[in-house]
């Protein structure tokens, strides 16, 4: 469904509201769709809290990765396709939630990812989410599908030796999580968290 003229008209406000703080940033990604406006503000709110892209995980193991093959569970493309096609209104949920999470909010987030707290992530991944049906289906449980399905292909595909897969923290919680999908295709799981392994 469409957005609500009242919800269009707020969203609005408090985009006003943090770009008069926020100017150069907000002049530079005027004209992108609004799920790429949030995803930058996102990542500006984060970099303000002392949390760098370039310190992520995935772009940590990729800079060192050396002489392993580096093979992708999805492509660029296909993620910027896949979050192009949410509709307007999810579209404008994803930067009212970029702007309005508080600071608080934002690091609740980094201490469950750091303490291995998988019901937390859970709890926030379904917050964010909202009343978005789109977001968890799309942005989530089918992709969680999917990549479980091309995990599976590698490991008996049997190319690689030994296989390091690194995928966002939300793929590994709640419900049809990736470690769950792989137990029911057979694999063996088993959760290491803090080196308890």
């Amino acid at each position: 469904g469409g957005l609500s003229p009242d919800i269009a008209a707020d969203v609005d406000h408090t985009r006003k509201e943090y770009c008069q703080r926020n100017q150069a940033m907000c002049q530079a990604i005027a004209p992108y769709a609004p799920w790429l406006q949030s995803t930058q503000i996102s990542v500006n709110r984060f970099a303000a809290l002392g949390y760098s892209a370039e310190q992520g995980v995935d772009a940590y193991f990729t800079a060192n990765i050396k002489d392993k093959a580096l093979i992708e569970l999805e492509s660029i493309e296909f993620q910027f396709e896949l979050i192009s096609s949410f509709s307007d209104a999810t579209q404008i949920q994803m930067l009212d939630d970029a702007i309005n999470a508080s600071d608080a909010e934002m690091l609740d987030l980094i201490h469950a990812w750091r303490q291995g707290d998988a019901q937390a992530l859970a709890q926030i991944m379904e917050a964010q989410a909202g009343e978005s049906d789109e977001f968890l289906e799309k942005l989530l449980w089918q992709r969680n599908h999917s990549m479980t399905h091309k995990i599976i292909e590698l490991l008996q595909n049997k190319a690689q030796k030994q296989l390091f897969i690194v995928v966002g923290a939300g793929h590994i919680v709640g419900q049809q999580a990736i470690p769950d999908l792989l137990k029911q295709q057979g694999a063996t799981v088993t959760r290491c968290t803090l080196f308890q392994c």
